[in-house]
Formats: C-alpha cells, sequence, structure tokens
C-alpha cells in the first residue's frame, strides 16, 4: 500500500489528465495507422511479378485487351480493373475503433476464399448439388490482401503507438 502524506496539487491534475491524453494520443494513432494500413494494401496488390495462370482480358470500357497474371492461394489479389484497390480504407470510430476493409462486394470472398469456410458454407447451400462436395462447387482459396496488409506494418504499428502516447504524455526518454 503506498501512503502519501502530502499531495502536491499539480501531481494530482497532470494524473487526471492522463486518461484523456492516451485517449487522444490512441485517436490520433487510429489515423496514422489506418493510413498504413491502406499504403500498405495497395503496394501489395500492385506488387508484381504474381506466380499465377497468365492470360488475356478484354477492359469492359476502353475494349483493350491485355496480359493479366493471376494470383495464387496465399498471395494478395492480382489487380485487374481496379476495384479492389480503389474500395481500400479505413474509417476511425470514436476513440477506441477503427476498421480497415474493402468496400467492393467481393473483398470477403478474395480475403476469405470460398471453399470450407463461412463465406463459402452461405454460398454452398445456395448451390447445394447432390452428392457434390463444397471444395467441388466453390473452389477459390483465399487471397488475403487485407490480412498481408496488416502482418507488414504490425511491428512499426507498435512502435507508433508508444511513441504517440509518449508525445501525449511528453515524457523524455
Amino acid at each position: 500500500m503506498i501512503k502519501i502524506d502530502k499531495v502536491d496539487t499539480d501531481t494530482l491534475v497532470d494524473l487526471t489528465k492522463v486518461n484523456s491524453k492516451v485517449s487522444e494520443a490512441i485517436h490520433v494513432w487510429f489515423y496514422r495507422v489506418g493510413a498504413d494500413l491502406v499504403r500498405s494494401a495497395f503496394r501489395e496488390i500492385l506488387r508484381v511479378p504474381r506466380h499465377g495462370r497468365q492470360y488475356l482480358v478484354k477492359n469492359p470500357v476502353t475494349g483493350l485487351v491485355f496480359n493479366h497474371t493471376a494470383s495464387v492461394p496465399g498471395e494478395t489479389a492480382a489487380n485487374m480493373f481496379g476495384g479492389y484497390v480503389k474500395g481500400l480504407g479505413y474509417k476511425v470510430m470514436g476513440g477506441n475503433q477503427m476498421l480497415f476493409g474493402d468496400t467492393v462486394s467481393y473483398a470477403a470472398f478474395l480475403e476469405l476464399g470460398t471453399g470450407s469456410n463461412a463465406v463459402g458454407l452461405v454460398r454452398a447451400n445456395r448451390k447445394r448439388r447432390v452428392g457434390a462436395s463444397i471444395k467441388e462447387k466453390t473452389g477459390m482459396s483465399p487471397r488475403p490482401g487485407l490480412a498481408i496488409a496488416i502482418s507488414a506494418i504490425e511491428r512499426n504499428a507498435y512502435r507508433d503507438a508508444q511513441l504517440q502516447i509518449k508525445i501525449k504524455l511528453e515524457i523524455k526518454e
């Protein structure tokens, strides 16, 4: 037990501000880490070379035909027309939550795949065939772009969180 005989009012005032200062630091950190996550995912999606199958694709808007190299399972999804890249984003929800993801309708299928996972099971139940396994009906393996982006910045994000808290609390090293 700590016994305090003499109370320093300046110290008490500083201690009452710690909670709000840490909350402010985390709020600032959410914006910084969100921007880093989007940058990391963007780099990962546009990274070459890809190791998947190559085929010709016709752009539905311009009509131009180009060579496209698909991604392999476990690799971030290859960029074809830019929808996945344009949908990347983050949103800070107050001082204690941040959402990071992609807004395109197929993002969950890319991230989780369509095999024996929750997304695949939902899809498989809609197209149930007698005698067919889920893998036969919905066989795309995951292309975890968002998870790879998180892994890529994880260490720096922790360091940055500590730094932001130290800055707000005015801790000198």
